[in-house]
Order: structure tokens, then sequence, then C-alpha cells
């Protein structure tokens, strides 16, 4: 798995400090990364186990950010990011003020006697819809062909105004493993919008199967693929791919 120091870029994503005119771009997707190698943006199912070790508990991240121009684009980033077990992605952006930080918190607001926020709220072009313990389909074997069943719940499952769209997925971290299909879809949208603007908008067309979580600026948006310690992977590292 890949894996990339506070600032070292990688391919398409680069240290915010490298990039700093991205930051507020609409088309531009911010990761953090955690600061030790050992705490993970990730699940991780290790053998003997019944249940995966989860997403660490952060408080401290290293700043990176991403651009994109539209839905193909934003599969290189987000299949790029899914080798990179430390890093997640947020709507928000990381603040003027911040940039230059070796390490950022993960807030937008002020608390008394805390350091000030480093997140920003700002439109995007992006989102990512989170679909979670939905039925399977009965007449094929989905874990056998993870992108005919992604095409079937986006179809099946997403609001109306989004079956028809090219989008990207990703199956999640308990995918394949605890019972129900478990899918993040990504959509690029024509215009951008902030997350509380999206948030009322998912709820008005989501019919409650959306999770309204993912829109907040700070919301860690997980695209690691999960770790697996003396373990397969149940869907052969299939795990994501590009509808057009």
């Amino acid at each position: 798995m890949g894996q990339l120091t506070n600032t070292e870029p990688i391919n398409l994503i680069f240290p915010i400090s490298q990039r700093p005119e991205w930051r507020r771009d609409p088309r531009a997707i911010t990761f953090l990364k955690t600061v030790r190698q050992d705490r993970f943006a990730a699940k991780q199912w290790i053998q003997g186990r019944k249940e995966p070790i989860d997403y660490a508990r952060v408080y401290e991240w290293f700043p990176f950010v991403a651009m994109a121009d539209g839905i193909e684009q934003l599969a290189g980033v987000i299949a790029r990011a899914a080798g990179i077990p430390t890093l997640t992605a947020i709507r928000g952006a990381v603040r003027e003020t911040s940039i230059h930080k070796k390490v950022v918190n993960r807030r937008i607001h002020q608390y008394s006697g805390e350091p000030a926020p480093d997140i920003e709220d700002v439109p995007r072009h992006w989102l990512m819809i989170d679909l979670d313990s939905l039925p399977e389909p009965e007449d094929f074997d989905w874990r056998t062909d993870p992108k005919r069943a992604a095409i079937w719940a986006a179809r099946q499952y997403l609001p109306p105004v989004f079956r028809e769209s090219a989008f990207y997925y990703q199956y999640s971290g308990s995918a394949g493993i605890k019972p129900g299909l478990r899918l993040h879809f990504w959509f690029w949208l024509e215009e951008p919008m902030g997350s509380l603007e999206l948030k009322r908008y998912i709820e008005r067309v989501g019919k409650g199967k959306a999770d309204l979580s993912l829109y907040n600026p700070v919301q860690p948006h997980y695209t690691a693929t999960p770790v697996f310690v003396g373990l397969n992977d149940p869907m052969a590292g299939e795990r994501g791919g590009l509808v057009l």
C-alpha cells in the first residue's frame, strides 16, 4: 500500500503548502493524513477477530489537496487515495491562515480554550453519497460482479436525479463482510454547492437512504481500501470503478 510523508507529494495529491491556490477552488478535494503511520483512516480486519479495528481517532492531521475537473479526473484522484490507508477526504478547505502549518485540526468552530479552527466551508463541485446496509440483489452474486451491483444499486436506491448520471463507486470498509450493500457513490455537480446547501438538497431528494452526516465541512469521507491482516478481501480487491 502507498504511503506518503507530510511533505512528499504523490501522483495527483499534494501538501497544501505546495498548492495553496487550490484550497478554495470548487474543483479541489482536501485530504487529511494521520500524523502517525500506524493510525489508519481505514478499517482493519484481522484474522481471529469478529469485529474490525475501526477508524483511528485523530486530532491533528497533515493537510493535502488534489484537483479534479470532472468525474473522470475525480475518479482518478479517489482511486489513488484508496491505496493510502492513512488518508481521508473532507469537503472543507484549509483556512488561509493555516496553509503553512505542519499539522491542522479538523474543526470549523471556535471553542473556548481551544486553538483556532483550521477548516472552513467552501462550495465544491463534487459530492459523495453513502448508502449502507441495503438489500442485496437476488439474481446474481454481487461480490463476483461488483460493477454490475453498483449500477443495480444506483438505479435501485439513489435519488432519481442521480440514477442516470456518471459516477465513481467505492465499496465501504465493511462491504463483503457484513451483510447488505455498502457503497459510496461519487458525483460531479454542474454547479458547486456548500455543505449546508447540499445537506438540505440530499435530505429533500434522498428519501432517508443517504447518510446526511457527510454534508459537513469536516466530516471524513473515507477513501481508503480496508486493511486485511491474515485474511483475503472477500471482494478480491475489486472495490471501486467508474461508470459513465
